[in-house]
């Protein structure tokens, strides 16, 4: 019984020190545009003195909105403080395939842009059928903001 206390109490000391070295926050919102338009919005905040945001895995509750509909666009919005100019996202799905196609490479910082899904080499619908995760690469500025808009239709 000792034995089995005392891995419990390693096992939450790993959770907490897992979670407390994280970089970074995301926060979610999701509302509908109308019947046939949803649109996610993903806010991200980088970590103060790392410059970093940990690979985001959205929620449950956000997957389930999102699944069996298409991404047809994404805005990016660099926040009040800018991440370094061309910063890179990227959307990957459970098999670490990016639904964007590369299309979130070399973000601006002083201007939102939007982008298509790419399927191979062509523009199309990405459908969702599983979680997603939120990646950044390429940013320098600590506390660094901005946001991902994922407009979703059928």
């Amino acid at each position: 019984m000792k034995n089995l206390l005392r891995l419990l109490a390693i096992l939450c000391f790993l959770l907490y020190s897992t979670t407390a070295l994280a970089a970074g926050t995301v926060t979610e919102e999701k509302t509908f545009a109308s019947d046939t338009l949803k649109v996610v919005t993903l806010s991200w905040a980088c970590d103060a003195q790392a410059a970093t945001l940990t690979d985001y895995l959205i929620s449950w509750d956000l997957a389930n909105f999102m699944h069996g509909w298409y991404v047809v666009m994404v805005v990016t919005d660099p926040g009040a403080t800018a991440p370094t100019d061309d910063y890179d996202l990227t959307i990957v799905d459970r098999n670490s395939v990016d639904i964007m196609g590369g299309a979130l490479a070399n973000r601006d910082t002083a201007n939102s842009e939007q982008a298509v899904p790419i399927v191979s080499t062509a523009y199309s619908p990405r459908p969702v059928i599983d979680r997603l995760t939120l990646t950044m690469s390429g940013n320098a500025v600590n506390a660094a903001t901005g946001a991902v808009v994922i407009y979703l239709s059928k």
